[in-house]
């Protein structure tokens, strides 16, 4: 070890890092340029040596069968209303411990039907949950909302809906306009 190497700034030892891995890295490919080479000259002269490879993917058709889920779309929307009608009667958590019972493939089916959007191919469990947690509370605050549109009008002493309000506004609107 000499004064140079001892007293290197951080600059110049990533430097020297980086030239040592591009010369690893060529060393890499010659070698397997090489192995090839040999390796095609080898199975040229003694075919019988290097079998072919099994054709088939039989892993990758078991875990496909696996996938599968084992709900039907309608049946999945039916499971979405029964956990909003839990979720307003009883506590989230409930949801929750019930969509933790639901195998992936089924839950990924729920989040497809419902239209939540994931971002990944393959969404985690949580992630999935989560999704699906997020509709039900939608739904949950839009039909509470819906309620006091409803509870709005009663009190008001109309049976008239939202729309026919807004209907009757622009009429109102409109005549005064004309005058």
């Amino acid at each position: 070890m000499n004064q140079e190497e001892m007293f290197q700034t951080p600059d110049e030892v990533a430097r020297e890092v980086a030239r040592e891995i591009r010369e690893t890295k060529d060393i890499l490919r010659d070698i397997s340029r090489k192995l090839g080479w040999l390796e095609t000259r080898v199975k040229r002269a003694y075919p019988s040596a290097f079998p072919p490879a099994p054709a088939g993917n039989k892993g990758r058709q078991a875990s496909r069968v696996a996938e599968q889920p084992t709900l039907s779309p309608q049946q999945a929307l039916e499971i979405y209303d029964q956990l909003v009608q839990l979720a307003k009667s009883e506590s989230r958590e409930q949801v929750r411990h019930r969509l933790e019972s639901v195998s992936l493939p089924d839950l990924a089916l729920l989040c497809r039907e419902l239209g939540v959007s994931l971002g990944k191919k393959k969404p985690s469990r949580p992630v999935l949950i989560g999704g699906i947690l997020g509709r039900v509370n939608e739904s949950i605050m839009l039909s509470s909302s819906n309620m006091r549109q409803r509870a709005e009008n009663v009190t008001s002493g109309g049976s008239e809906t939202v729309t026919d309000s807004v209907v009757q506004e622009k009429d109102e609107r409109s005549e005064g306009q004309a005058l």
